[in-house]
C-alpha cells in the first residue's frame, strides 16, 4: 500500500501548521504560538512597512516638554517611518526583517519604550480599525495559506 506524504507547504506558515500537526511533542506548536508568531510577523512587518510616512497633530494648549514651550495651535508631526528605522530605538539592526524582536513584546522589541512602535496612531486617536486589522490579518494568512495548501483551517484546531 502506498500511502502519500501530507505537505503543508513550505511557506511560514506551512512550516507552523507541520509542527502543530507533529506527532513529536518537542517540536510540536500550540494554536496560541501558532498566533503568537503571526502576530510578532504582523508587527514587524507593520515596523518597517508603516501604513503612513508621519503622524500630524495640532497642539490645542501650551505644552511643555522638558525645556521646550510647545505654544498652542503649533501643528507637529512625527515621522513614524524614521521612528520605526531608528538605529537607537530598534538597534543596529533597524533595517532588517526580525519578527524575533517582538518575541517579548513591544516595550522590549524598543528597548523599553513603547510609545516608538506607532502603526497605528497613539492615544486617543489611535485607528479604531486597530484590533480589526490585527483579527483580519491573521484570519486571512489562515484561511489563504490553508487554501492554497489545499487544507481547511479546521483541520487546523
Amino acid at each position: 500500500m502506498i500511502t502519500e506524504a501530507v505537505s503543508y507547504g513550505s511557506d511560514f506558515l506551512g512550516l507552523l501548521v507541520k509542527a502543530y500537526k507533529d506527532s513529536d511533542m518537542t517540536k510540536k506548536l500550540t494554536i496560541d504560538e501558532i498566533l503568537m508568531s503571526m502576530s510578532m510577523i504582523i508587527n514587524e512587518s507593520l515596523r518597517l512597512y508603516s501604513p503612513f510616512v508621519s503622524l500630524n497633530r495640532k497642539i490645542d494648549r501650551e505644552v511643555i516638554l522638558g525645556k521646550l514651550t510647545v505654544p498652542a495651535t503649533v501643528n507637529i508631526c512625527i515621522p513614524t517611518l524614521a521612528l520605526h528605522n531608528n538605529t537607537q530605538i530598534w538597534g543596529e539592526d533597524a533595517h532588517l526583517f526580525k519578527p524575533g524582536s517582538f518575541a517579548e513584546g513591544v516595550a522590549k522589541a524598543t528597548n523599553k519604550n513603547p510609545v516608538a512602535f506607532l502603526p497605528f496612531g497613539l492615544g486617543r486617536r489611535t485607528c479604531v480599525g486597530m484590533n480589526f486589522c490585527d483579527y483580519r490579518n491573521k484570519d486571512c494568512t489562515l484561511n489563504d495559506s490553508a487554501a492554497i495548501q489545499n487544507h481547511s483551517v479546521t483541520n487546523l484546531c
